[in-house]
């Protein structure tokens, strides 16, 4: 069985926390509104809705919710919360928010059935954020597999289309001795979004990403938490050397210098703490690599050297504080003296121990070479964060921890400094121009209307159990085919099975009239080109519509697919092709799709080729128009 896991990070203060706290909000509102999550989790003390989105504990599940009739949840693993029992299995659709001392966490996991895989609960997701992640710490996408092998990765085919690092499947790595996993992200330094693929053998796989109780962070979340810290302060600190190094300019007050030495001093600090935290994350998850470059090494590697960087770029504004006002030199230690230290990428090293850089590091006030393919940010993750400046005014140069020589102590063991602190790092924001836009994903926005189609065989029920899977594969090549006629992969739709029906959901923002036209002509030419190869034809009936759908516990529900189930069961289509045996396919297409479509005045969906036609069945009455093809 395939399931995905999203982790969600936001920072609980400094000037990007609003809009990431926003931001949450609404991706926790689509887990009711889009997928589905809309009751609470049985047998967990946990409301819906938080009652403070700080949190009130610095370590607690604020809220959990679930989306009703879904799969029962698997047995307790042993040491569970009373008040959790079953809470690791993940069943169905489930998501939790926890407060991690100073970061906001949303995990949510979507668990496949039938025919569903990765690629429809990936686009699931994407509908589910697309109010922005952009100002989050970062986020992390697990592609899980229940497997008694996990030691081989994926199929490549099974995953959703996003870029990926080149080879990354010999970068394996293992959790203690049964789960592993790749990271499939490309290698930026920036790496704002994280994609990662886990098997092993349950209860260990739902342990080890989705966790055994609601308040704690299962370790691999707790990994990813620390990973996206020090992610998200190499994105600070690019804004902070174009805006640092105007401060070599003549007449600029020199003593907002000892501001920004504060805050990079304080940058260190947490940086420091996060690989710290990190390292014990990677312990606890029993993680080793298998000789490739997997994602604790690289994340270790470039931990080390960003502390290295930060502690070196601190001292240059020392060195140019403490020089008198005037030309600076290199003597003086300004910024942009000395030598940069440019990143080899596969060869990061820590700092030895008890070492104090007295030579700056890369010059505040200068970016790396631009395609330099050693120098750090080069390369860049998706991100889409606002620009924004940070008054050096409101950071307190006193609350922090002396320069003299030594290294300032990082926070005590497990414990990162607070967010607001006045010398944190969270002072800034990320910066924009170290992260060009995301690439589109296809997906659907949220709450777009979307077209669908339901089909079903005529005579199905009449046939044998190997005639009915034949008639069944049959369909799906039809539907296949018109579907290629549209430009669209069977994977690039949603999709619900019954019997001898199909249900298709295709994705938001395609062209109506022209998506209505190939669909309807695309199947018929289709159903025409089998037809001489089998000794019974294929004959089809088709219902067309559009409104919004969401993912339920069988498949999908609203008005919408169930408007288009009873257009294929209306007496309209069965009395028009038993009327006419040679005819293979008849389609209704339904009032509300109507005037998108053949009223826009398309040259392949003439009006007269389409007859208005009464349909009553059940509680269903509304008037659709019939369409066969010539």
């Amino acid at each position: 069985m395939t399931s995905l896991v999203l982790h969600a990070f936001a920072p609980l203060d400094g000037p990007a926390a609003p809009h990431a706290r926003h931001q949450i909000q609404l991706l926790w509102a689509a887990c009711g509104d889009v997928l589905g999550m809309d009751a609470r989790v049985p047998g967990s003390r946990l409301r819906i809705m938080p009652s403070d989105w700080r949190g009130g504990p610095r370590v607690a599940a604020i809220a959990a919710r679930e989306r009703p009739g879904g799969p029962p949840p698997g047995p307790p693993v042993p040491g569970d919360d009373p008040h959790s029992a079953g809470w690791a299995s993940g069943g169905g659709f489930r998501a939790i928010l926890r407060r991690d001392r100073d970061v906001l966490v949303l995990s949510a996991v979507l668990t496949g059935a039938g025919d569903t895989g990765w690629v429809e609960l990936d686009r699931w997701l994407d509908d589910a954020s697309a109010g922005g992640v952009d100002a989050l710490i970062g986020t992390a996408r697990v592609y899980r597999a229940s497997s008694a092998n996990p030691a081989r990765p994926p199929d490549r085919a099974a995953l959703p289309q996003f870029a990926t690092h080149a080879g990354w499947q010999d970068d394996r790595i293992r959790f203690g001795d049964r789960a592993c996993g790749w990271e499939l992200s490309p290698r930026q330094d920036t790496r704002r979004e994280r994609r990662l693929v886990v098997t092993g053998p349950e209860p260990s796989l739902s342990a080890l990403t989705w966790g055994s109780g609601e308040d704690e962070l299962p370790p691999l979340a707790r990994y990813l938490r620390h990973a996206g810290v020090l992610r998200y302060l190499y994105r600070i600190w690019t804004g902070d050397q174009r805006r640092i190094g105007a401060m070599r300019e003549p007449g600029v007050d020199r003593s907002r210098l000892a501001v920004e030495a504060a805050r990079l001093s304080g940058m260190f600090g947490t940086a420091t703490g996060a690989l710290r935290e990190l390292s014990a994350a990677a312990a606890a998850a029993r993680s080793r690599g298998d000789g490739g470059l997997d994602l604790v090494t690289d994340d270790r590697r470039f931990g080390h050297w960003l502390t290295r960087q930060l502690d070196d770029a601190s001292t240059a504004l020392e060195n140019l504080r403490r020089t008198p006002a005037g030309p600076t030199s290199a003597s003086a230690g300004a910024p942009g003296a000395g030598p940069v230290h440019h990143r080899p990428p596969a060869s990061r090293e820590a700092p030895p121990a008890g070492h104090r850089a007295t030579a700056p590091g890369p010059a505040p006030g200068t970016a790396p070479p631009a395609g330099s393919p050693t120098a750090p940010g080069t390369t860049s993750a998706a991100g889409r964060s606002d620009p924004a400046t940070t008054d050096p005014a409101s950071t307190d140069p006193a609350s922090t921890t002396g320069r003299s020589g030594t290294a300032p102590a990082g926070p005590p063991p497990g414990e990162a400094p607070p967010v607001g602190s006045s010398a944190g790092p969270w002072t800034g924001v990320p910066d924009p121009a170290a992260e060009p836009p995301h690439p589109s994903r296809p997906g659907s926005p949220q709450h777009a209307l979307r077209m669908l189609f339901t089909v079903d065989a005529v005579g199905y029920s009449t046939n044998d159990a190997d005639g009915r899977d034949l008639v069944q594969r049959r369909i799906l090549h039809v539907v296949t085919e018109a579907l290629a006629e549209m430009h669209l992969a069977l994977t690039d739709t949603d999709r619900q099975v019954a019997g001898d029906g199909l249900s298709v959901i295709l994705p938001a923002n395609i062209d109506l009239p022209r998506a209505l036209a190939q669909l309807l002509h695309g199947t018929a030419v289709a159903l025409r080109a089998e037809r001489g190869r089998y000794a019974a034809p294929l004959r089809l009936r088709m219902g067309v519509s559009i409104g919004k759908v969401r993912p339920a516990v069988l498949g999908y529900s609203d008005f919408t697919i169930i408007e288009t189930n009873r257009l294929v069961d209306s007496a309209a289509l069965r009395t028009v092709l038993d009327a006419d045996p040679a005819l293979l396919l008849a389609a209704l297409i339904s009032d509300r799709l109507y005037p998108f479509t053949v009223a826009e005045g398309h040259a392949r969906l003439a009006p007269t080729d389409f007859a208005e036609t009464p349909v009553m069945i059940k509680s269903y009455k509304a008037r659709a128009w019939l369409w066969t093809p010539r």
